[in-house]
């Protein structure tokens, strides 16, 4: 499981996305990110741009 941060700057929204799954590889993690960013980008009235973040390891 991971988290989902958005805060308001200025009149615009920006994201942080955390995504946890240590069964993928580099390259796979990279196309689940830029995909996961679009999505959110274009569902989310406002959202300039979002960071999602591929954590291999859950934290304890």
């Amino acid at each position: 499981m991971g988290a989902l941060r958005m805060r308001w700057i200025e009149h615009a929204l920006r994201a942080e996305a955390e995504v946890v799954d240590g069964t993928l590889s580099v390259v796979a993690v990279h196309r689940v990110a830029e995909a996961a960013g679009r999505a959110v980008v274009g569902a989310v009235p406002r959202l300039l741009g979002v960071t999602v973040h591929i954590d291999h390891e859950p934290l304890p």
